[in-house]
């Protein structure tokens, strides 16, 4: 088997599968709730990302609601709505898409989605639980990542590795997850001195 390889797509079912199977079963004993996709103002860069959420969550049997806030909202009021949204029973979990109006301070939206409602891992609680190895959802693009390592068949445990980029969203997430698998990693960024070295 060549470990450079990997299929993308398959992965992507296998794990919708899972995720459609479990739903199911929780389904049998509670009300589900649905996921929210919230976009602030009109962004029409993330119209391919929230349509290609709703496609998972469907494939995934998961309720999906988009909700597009107007522009012009205060900080105040779109944090008001999102922990209205956490006291929610009937709300799963949340995805707040970037960008945002200029008034809105993103992080500190993230941080107002209760990190379990958070789908994206991005509430400062969810990133700093990865440095304690205390996993309940991780940023979704570092996830990814590592699933799709995991997905060579190499053995994680000692594998050297090392990661391109240091970002709070999937650099560093990453590479701490890497190293809870028992990988050695080695993180570059944009003041390493000689990347091929590495």
């Amino acid at each position: 088997r060549d470990n450079r390889l990997l299929d993308g797509t398959r992965v992507r079912d296998r794990i919708l599968a899972e995720v459609a199977a479990r739903a199911a079963q929780a389904a049998k004993t509670h009300p589900l709730g649905r996921l929210v996709s919230i976009s602030i103002g009109e962004q029409p860069e993330v119209a391919v990302y929230i349509r290609n959420q709703a496609r998972g969550a469907a494939k995934a049997a998961i309720p999906c609601d988009q909700q597009f806030w107007p522009s012009d909202l205060s900080q105040q009021e779109c944090k008001a709505r999102l922990v209205v949204m956490n006291d929610d029973e009937r709300v799963l979990g949340v995805i707040l898409q970037r960008p945002v109006p200029r008034q809105i301070h993103v992080r500190s939206l993230q941080s107002a989605i209760h990190p379990l409602k958070d789908v994206e891992g991005m509430n400062p609680a969810s990133i700093g639980n990865i440095v304690y190895n205390e996993l309940a959802l991780a940023p979704c693009t570092a996830a990814a990542a590592v699933e799709l390592i995991k997905e060579t068949g190499l053995g994680l445990k000692g594998l050297e590795v090392v990661m391109i980029g240091h970002s709070e969203i999937v650099g560093k997430p990453a590479a701490f997850m890497l190293m809870a698998e028992g990988a050695t990693v080695t993180v570059c960024h944009h003041m390493t001195r000689s990347v091929a070295a590495h």
